[in-house]
């Protein structure tokens, strides 16, 4: 478990710091398409540790890192929307 832990976690900064390079364009899809992203993130990050480690640890790498990306593009997300709102009112 600790390990599968540990490379969800591992896989989510990979994940983060490939992000960062990426152009706008894409990385305003991604934000802009939570669901797709989650899914897509799960089933990758699952095919990966399937293939290098035992099946329980890529069930809990996949997980950990899923729901690192959903709360990370939740927090994005709610931060932009809170600013759309401030502006709004303002």
């Amino acid at each position: 478990m600790i390990e599968g832990i540990s490379l969800g976690v591992m896989i989510f900064l990979s994940m983060v710091v490939s992000f960062i390079k990426l152009p706008s364009r894409i990385r305003t899809f991604i934000k802009e398409h939570k669901l797709l992203t989650d899914f897509l993130a799960g089933a990758i990050v699952y095919m990966l540790l399937g293939a290098i480690s035992k099946t329980v640890a890529a069930v809990w790498g996949a997980i950990t890192c899923g729901l690192l990306v959903g709360l990370t593009l939740e927090a994005v997300n709610g931060n932009r929307t809170h600013s759309k709102r401030s502006s709004a009112t303002s």
